[in-house]
């Protein structure tokens, strides 16, 4: 090529004389690697193209409180909603009424029994750390 400046396309071996060149060929052969088919917002790598598409950003939000309407879209937000006492429709749900609603409706200890958790030799100090609190606070209700 000769001492002009070269724009280069992100996905082929083209090169093109002007940025608007070579955006106009990305654009409509979609040759943009680091572009969210979604949004159409560009990024500086790959990666960070690939933690837009992980952040939940375009998810749809299809998990409802029953309490107050808002939508989540993982069912485990929607149990942070009511541990950290978020939810102003249910002002009695925190995180101890929901470990006690469900050690009463998980009658045969398959998601709280401690001992459960403990036999798996992998568990993470998370697991352990939560298992020694079920069993402490196994004793008390708070409804």
């Amino acid at each position: 090529m000769d001492g002009l400046q070269w724009y280069p396309c992100e996905t082929c071996h083209e090169a093109f004389p002007s940025v608007s060149l070579v955006e106009r060929h990305m654009r409509e052969l979609r040759h943009y690697r680091t572009r969210c088919e979604q949004c159409y917002q560009r990024f500086g790598s790959v990666d960070a193209l690939e933690n837009h598409l992980s952040s939940g950003a375009h998810r749809e939000y299809d998990v409802l409180c029953p309490f107050c309407g808002s939508l989540f879209h993982k069912a485990s937000i929607l149990i942070s909603h009511f541990e950290d006492a978020k939810c102003t429709h249910a002002p009695g749900l925190n995180h101890h009424s929901v470990l006690w609603l469900i050690r009463n409706c998980d009658t045969a200890g398959v998601m709280t029994n401690p001992q459960i958790l403990v036999l798996n030799t992998n568990a993470s100090p998370a697991i352990e750390t939560s298992t020694r609190i079920k069993s402490l606070n196994r004793t008390s209700s708070p409804l």
